[in-house]
């Protein structure tokens, strides 16, 4: 629930809010051929996040795992 566009803005920054993918490449082909800070916001579900994360550090987990395995 917070707004950091007043905050980059304060700051002589850019800031932009993305809601799809080609608005998000837009933002970032513009950051990178601008000058100064700029700041691209995605707005992502919390909950949907946690699971993603964490189906991806087991993931990991069992990777390092099984090499860890073979090494010794």
């Amino acid at each position: 629930g917070l707004n950091y566009e007043h905050v980059v803005k304060m700051h002589g920054g850019n800031f932009t809010s993305v809601k799809n993918w080609e608005e998000f490449r837009e933002a970032i082909s513009a950051s990178l051929n601008g000058r100064g800070l700029h700041v691209v916001e995605v707005k992502t579900d919390r909950q949907e996040n946690v699971i993603i994360h964490r189906k991806l550090w087991n993931g990991v987990s069992q990777e390092i795992n099984e090499l860890l395995k073979k090494v010794q």
